[in-house]
């Protein structure tokens, strides 16, 4: 025990009497190129100086980027010797092995850093500005000298190298980048008084040996100048890449990239060239372009009408596989804080509610390079609509240092921060792997537990199919199986196969539709059948299709594989669907294609020749692959189904693979029952099936023995109740407390009587049932209070008041739900207490708002605090109405649509803070598009569009509850309108 607290004492000492020796020495935010850890990664890092001569117990001191949280990351038991450079990777790996890593990461565009001792003593603080790739800032002298940035990091060393005080400024250049009317004189202005300009023209680096800067520089041809302040005693400045076009107009976007030569063609660091050290056959392995190398560029992105998209630093690397070793390369774009900016902030597909990407591939259509330059996006194109992971696609002409580079396919990547943008999850929080359970990001237990249930049960047994269906999305692997099979990917299953799934408890595992260049006759014509490929075990890969072939065991995946597959025969794969997608990808190329091969040593003829064959792919693969399902599954003869709707516009009916809501013909199969369901629209109840033989159920399951027509028929359901919550009081103020209560309006001209409907938070058991002869007129309210003698009293002039609930609403947060009274959920609400969410209402006394009731009330931004105590059994206080200011918002902004309730037209008007890419539509109840109002890029200001109630067929719809949305980029809004017939 004594020799403990000797111990104890001495570290105490050790870290008292050295605490003041150390410090904070160097640390770099972004790192490329640089030092590797023991995975073969390039994080940042800390480096911490122990510049005294005794050791110190590191134990317990803390390392953080977040001043309120000093012991964000703990130092293991280690000494830290005297003079001792010590370096902790900031990877976020929280590691204390041989290498320590810290389980944060640094910001490249600037944080805070600080060190603390065990008894919480700040002892150091770093404030970080932005650092320029690959380079540090450090104190020199160590541990106690001035902060100097330094080109030439030294981790774990002393900084002993050229150390400078700062940044040299950008030049400015005279003309903006873009094409050109004729020929200039450009100027350079220089920011600094003691700097000298030098300028390249071939994409170089401007160093000092270049040219200077003395007088206006002429361009009269596409150019690409590049310019550089240089400063003693600063680091050279940021290049400033300027790209000038001249007779280069295009229907297609074009893609200038500058860097230096080096970064490409050197022989030792060139990421375009084969090297010095490659295999001599085909495709070349251990070549430059075989290895993960990053170099930096500059990118400007000019649209067809020549206007400057976006300018910006980046880094750039070979992508894909065998396509490497062809003499166009795909290119993967990586921005990064160290370069400037950490993601390309344009909407580069206006298809996409993006407006900002972190990875892009400027691909060069992979296998299908030198022949049809489509089919890849073609397939994940025609296919969008299903329920895949696809990517989205927009050719481009690229040049490279001012060289026409030929047509690029810029490409999302599809990787965890792919699944972020579109799933909303977490990049850390998911599993995604590929070919036999390769890990990606995550790791593949789950998976492979999956596996080992499928081996190890019968899936004929409905249990146990049931259980797969909660580890996995079935009908997404379906959906993903056909769309492969269909399109004959050559490449697959044995290849080009990814996974993924959310680490949630109910995570289901995904498949991603992707890389199908050796599809649509690429390899195998038309009349390939290749069923065998999912249905056969591979002795040499059984994983390939390990998984398809124990679920296709199971009569109902068996079923409804098959059924799925002849829907999307019957639709999407039909000719009259394929041919315009295919005839809008390809007509965009028939301008360049020429000049793009030729580029490339290739006849035109080449591309010519592979349209017939995708153009007979498309129109001759769906009545042979029936024709292949028809014989591999052994089904009796096709039948036609020829299905309706009673009256347009009231219902639809959902088949396994796809949903109609007019008249529709497909070809289906004896022997393989078909289940259907009849789904009414908004304000209308299912009624009955046309053949009174059937079930008169919604959801049924038939089974034809020749060509069979059927009608479903809806009737007007007046029990349809689009009731909204639109006031909450959920933590009243100490002074003014008349409990919990929540006010719903009634937006329909008519009264609805809610007798036997059901109010819920988020317990189920907590239920408050709307008592016998609960009315509430058009166009008012109902306010249901968890007291309401308490209520009265605060709200004595407010009549319709109705309780007591037995419960109350959380003060943190919850949900309140409203049932109809055959339990349908009517509306609901998820609120929280703070941000994005107004936090007033929580207990400073004001109640939360909806600032209009036909906005979207899941949405924190439809919600504000009241006025006051708030306004039950009356108005909003907060209410907008659309003849609000028209100034400029700070975002897009959707205002109220009027009149609303409405017949037969309505006004829906909407602001731009700046130019953007919209698509203005309208939704039903359901969430299904019934219409598209525009979609286009408009300027700045506001602007307003009509819709007369009718759908994108040009028919009238019914009346009920539909949802405007107005999507720009990564921002959607919402609002609710009423249309009564």
């Amino acid at each position: 025990m004594a020799r403990a607290i000797f111990f104890a004492l001495l570290v105490c000492a050790v870290n008292y009497l050295s605490a003041t020796d150390l410090r904070l020495n160097e640390c770099l935010s972004s790192n490329v190129h640089g030092i590797l850890d023991e995975d073969g990664d390039t994080p940042d890092w800390i480096e911490i100086h122990n510049s005294g001569p005794e050791y110190i117990f590191l134990l317990g001191y803390g390392l953080s980027d977040d001043e309120d949280e000093p012991f964000k990351w703990i130092f293991p038991d280690r000494w830290m010797r005297p003079d001792e450079h010590l370096l902790i990777f900031a990877s976020g790996k929280d590691r204390y092995d041989f290498e320590l890593h810290c389980n944060f990461k640094l910001s490249s565009e600037g944080e805070s850093i600080y060190l603390t001792d065990p008894e919480d003593n700040q002892i150091d603080e770093w404030e970080l500005s932005s650092i320029p790739l690959d380079h540090s800032v450090g104190r020199q002298p160590d541990n106690h000298g001035p902060w100097l940035y330094f080109n030439d990091p030294s981790p774990g060393e002393a900084n002993l190298g050229q150390g400078y005080l700062g940044i040299a400024e950008a030049p400015v250049l005279s003309v903006e980048p873009g094409h050109m009317p004729g020929a200039f004189h450009l100027q350079i202005y220089n920011p600094n008084a003691d700097a000298d300009l030098h300028y390249s023209r071939d994409g170089a680096d401007p160093s000092t040996d270049h040219d200077l800067y003395t007088a206006p520089i002429s361009v009269g041809q596409s150019s690409v100048i590049r310019v550089r302040a240089h400063h003693p005693d600063l680091l050279p400045s940021e290049i400033v890449t300027a790209t000038y076009l001249f007779d280069e107009s295009s229907d297609l976007p074009i893609i200038s990239l500058a860097t230096d030569p080096a970064n490409l063609w050197d022989d030792e660091t060139g990421i375009y060239v084969l090297g010095d050290e490659y295999e001599a056959d085909w495709p070349y392995y251990g070549a430059n372009f075989w290895q993960d190398w990053e170099r930096p560029a500059h990118l400007e992105f000019f649209e067809a009408d020549g206007s400057l998209g976006f300018s910006q630093n980046l880094g750039i690397k070979i992508h894909g596989n065998w396509s490497r070793a062809q003499a166009q390369k795909s290119l993967r774009l990586h921005p990064r804080g160290g370069y400037g900016q950490s993601e390309i902030d344009y909407p580069i597909f206006p298809d996409l509610p993006f407006s900002s990407y972190h990875r892009l591939i400027l691909r060069n259509a992979g296998n299908d390079w030198g022949m049809g330059h489509m089919r890849d996006a073609l397939a994940q194109a025609i296919s969008s609509h299903e329920d895949l992971d696809s990517q989205a696609y927009r050719p481009a002409l690229l040049f490279i240092n001012g060289d026409y580079w030929g047509i690029h396919n810029i490409r999302e990547r599809i990787d965890e921060e792919y699944l972020h943008q579109h799933h909303n999850i977490d990049e850390d929080e998911v599993d995604f792997l590929e070919a036999n359970q390769e890990i990606i990001t995550g790791d593949s237990q789950h998976y492979y537990d999956l596996l080992v249930y499928l081996e190890t049960h019968d899936l004929t047994l409905s249990s146990n199919y049931e259980y797969i269906q909660t580890q996995m999305d079935t009908d997404n692997f379906a959906t993903y199986n056909i769309c492969e099979v269909f399109f004959g990917n050559g490449d697959w299953p044995g290849n080009n196969t990814r996974y993924w799934r959310p680490k949630t408890p109910d995570g289901k595992w995904r498949w991603v539709f992707f890389d199908l260049d050796i599809s649509l006759g690429h390899r195998w014509y038309w009349d390939y059948m290749n069923l065998n490929s999912i249905l056969w075990e591979n002795p040499e890969q059984p994983w390939t299709n390990f998984i398809f072939r124990k679920l296709i065991e199971n009569a109902v995946f068996r079923r409804d594989f098959i059924n799925r597959y002849a829907d999307l025969l019957n639709t999407t794969f039909q000719p009259g669907n394929t041919i315009p997608v295919y005839n809008s990808i390809r007509d965009p190329l028939i301008p360049e294609i020429d000049r793009h091969m030729i580029r490339w040593d290739f006849s035109p003829s080449i591309w010519t020749e592979n349209q017939t064959v995708i153009e007979e792919f498309l129109t001759e693969r769906p009545q042979a692959v029936l024709e292949n399902i028809h014989e591999r599954f052994y089904l009796g003869a096709p039948f036609t189904l020829s299905l309706d709707i009673d009256t347009p516009e009231t219902g639809c009916i959902r088949l396994t693979g796809t949903t109609i809501d007019s008249t529709f013909e497909g070809t289906y199969f004896v022997d393989n029952p078909i289940p259907l369901t009849a789904e009414p629209a908004p304000g209308y109840a299912f009624s009955a099936w046309s053949d009174a033989s059937l079930p008169q159920e919604a959801s049924i399951i038939i089974e034809p023995t020749i060509d069979y027509d059927l009608t479903a028929i809806f009737v007007e359901d007046l029990s349809w109740v689009p009731l909204v919550i639109n006031e909450i009081n959920y933590h009243s103020a100490p002074e003014f407390d008349p409990e919990d209560w929540v006010e719903i309006f009634n937006p329909w001209n008519q009264t609805v009587d809610m007798s036997g409907m059901t109010l819920m938070d988020e317990e189920t058991e907590h239920a408050f049932v709307f008592p016998e002869g609960t009315l509430i007129e058009g166009c008012e309210f109902v306010v249901v209070c968890q007291n309401l003698a308490n209520f009265e009293a605060l709200f004595p002039e407010v009549e319709c008041a109705i309780g007591d609930l037995d419960y109350g609403f959380s003060a943190s947060g919850d949900i309140i739900r409203l049932f109809d009274n055959q339990s349908e959920l009517v509306d609901w609400v998820i609120y929280l207490d703070d941000d994005p969410w107004p936090s007033e209402p929580d207990g400073e006394g004001p109640t939360l708002e909806l600032i209009d009731p036909s906005l979207d009330n899941s949405q924190a931004s439809s919600w504000a605090a009241s006025i006051g105590h708030g306004t039950p059994g009356s108005a909003n206080s907060t209410l907008v109405t659309a003849m609000d200011e028209p100034s400029l918002p700070l975002r897009p902004s959707l205002k109220a649509p009027w009149p609303n309730p409405f017949n037969p037209q309505i006004q829906i008007e909407f602001a731009l803070d700046r130019r953007r890419a919209m698509r203005l539509t309208v939704h039903d109840i359901n969430g299904r598009e019934v219409t598209l109002l525009a979609e286009e890029n408009l300027e700045a200001g506001h602007h307003s569009y009509s819709w007369d109630g009718r759908n994108k067929s040009g028919h009238e719809v019914s009346s009920g509850l539909y949802l405007v949305r107005l999507a720009c980029e990564d921002e959607v809004q919402n609002r609710k309108i009423m249309l009564i017939r």
